[in-house]
C-alpha cells in the first residue's frame, strides 16, 4: 500500500526533494544551471516527440475553446500578475518580475493533459490547446513582459524572442517532426519513457530555480510571495471554471479549458529569469506557483473524477 502510494505520487516527492536539495546545497543547482539552455531544449524536443499528430489534428478546429484559453492565459493571467506585482511587490523588482513571468508564460505541455485525462476531460483537446499556447508564447510573452516591466527591468524583446524560438519553438517542432518521420507505431511505445524523462528534467529545473532564489526563499519575504502565487492560481482557476460554465462547453471540454488555462509552465520563466533578464530570484515565484498548481490540480482531479462516476 505504501509503495503504491509512493509510486503514484513520485513526482511530488521528487519536487520536495529537489527543493530541499537546491536550498541546502545550492552549488548543485548552480552547476545544473550552467546547462539550463540545453536542458530546456532537450525537454521541449522530448515533449514534441510525445505529441501525436492524429490526436492533435482532430481538435484543431476547436477555436472557441482555444480563444477562451488564450484569453485567460495571455490577458487575464498577465493582468492578475500585474495587479499583484504592482500592489505588493513593486519595491521588489525580482519578485515583481517573477509574477509577470508566471502570468505571461504558456500553459504546460504535460500536467494539463494528464490532469484532463484523469479527470474525465477531453485530453486530445487539451493537447491542442497547450500546443497552440506554447507556439504563441515565443512572440506574446516578450511583448507582454516589455509592456509590464519596461520601467522596472530591462526587457530585450528581440533577444527574448530569439531565445524562446531557440529553446521552445524549434525543439518542439523538431520533436513533432521526428515523431512524424519515425512513425506513430515506433514512438508510441516509448511514451512512458518520454514522460518520465520530461519529468526528471523539470525536477532539475526546479532545483536550479530554488538554488537561484535561495536568499529570498530563506527570508520572511517568501511568505507573501507564497500567498500571492497561491491566490494567483486560485483566481485564475476560478476564472477558467466560470468562463467554461457560462460558455456552455460540454463537460469534457470544460475540464480541458480549466486545466489548460490554469496550469502554467515552469521552464520558460526559469530560463528567462536566469539566462536573459539577469533576475535569477525571479524564478522562485514560478517554482512556488508550479508546486501549488500540482497540489491543487491533484485535488481537483480527485473531485472531478469522483463526480463522473
Amino acid at each position: 500500500m505504501i509503495f503504491s502510494r509512493l509510486k503514484k505520487h513520485w513526482f511530488l516527492i521528487g519536487v520536495a526533494l529537489c527543493c530541499f536539495w537546491g536550498y541546502s546545497f545550492p552549488w548543485a543547482g548552480e552547476k545544473i544551471g550552467d546547462h539550463l539552455k540545453l536542458l530546456v531544449m532537450v525537454l521541449m524536443s522530448l515533449m514534441g516527440m510525445g505529441i501525436g499528430y492524429p490526436a492533435l489534428s482532430r481538435k484543431m478546429g476547436r477555436w472557441h475553446e482555444a480563444g477562451a484559453v488564450l484569453f485567460l492565459g495571455y490577458l487575464v493571467a498577465p493582468l492578475i500578475g500585474f495587479a499583484l506585482g504592482r500592489l505588493f511587490f513593486f519595491q521588489q523588482p525580482a519578485v515583481y518580475c517573477g509574477m509577470m513571468l508566471v502570468g505571461t508564460t504558456c500553459t504546460t505541455l504535460s500536467t494539463c493533459i494528464v490532469f484532463t485525462r484523469l479527470a474525465g476531460g477531453d485530453d486530445a483537446l487539451a493537447l491542442w490547446l497547450s500546443v497552440l499556447s506554447s507556439f504563441l508564447c515565443a512572440l506574446v510573452m516578450p511583448l507582454l513582459l516589455s509592456w509590464s516591466l519596461g520601467r522596472t527591468v530591462q526587457v530585450p524583446v528581440g533577444l527574448m524572442i530569439r531565445h524562446l524560438a531557440t529553446v521552445l519553438v524549434l525543439p518542439l517542432a523538431a520533436g513533432m517532426l521526428l515523431r512524424g518521420l519515425l512513425g506513430e507505431d515506433r514512438i508510441s511505445p516509448a511514451g512512458p519513457v518520454l514522460t518520465r524523462s520530461c519529468a526528471l528534467i523539470i525536477l532539475a529545473v526546479i532545483m536550479v530555480a530554488v538554488a537561484k532564489g535561495r536568499r529570498l526563499l530563506g527570508s520572511p519575504g517568501s511568505l507573501p510571495v507564497l500567498a500571492a502565487v497561491a491566490g494567483f492560481h486560485l483566481v485564475l482557476l476560478g476564472a477558467a471554471a466560470l468562463l467554461g460554465r457560462v460558455s456552455g462547453y460540454s463537460r469534457p471540454a470544460r475540464i480541458a479549458v480549466i486545466f489548460c488555462a490554469s496550469q502554467k509552465t515552469l521552464q520558460f520563466p526559469t530560463y528567462l529569469a536566469v539566462s536573459v533578464l539577469g533576475q535569477p530570484e525571479a524564478a522562485l515565484p514560478a517554482v512556488l506557483f508550479h508546486v501549488f498548481q500540482l497540489v491543487v490540480g491533484s485535488a481537483l482531479v480527485s473531485r472531478l473524477s469522483s463526480q463522473s462516476r
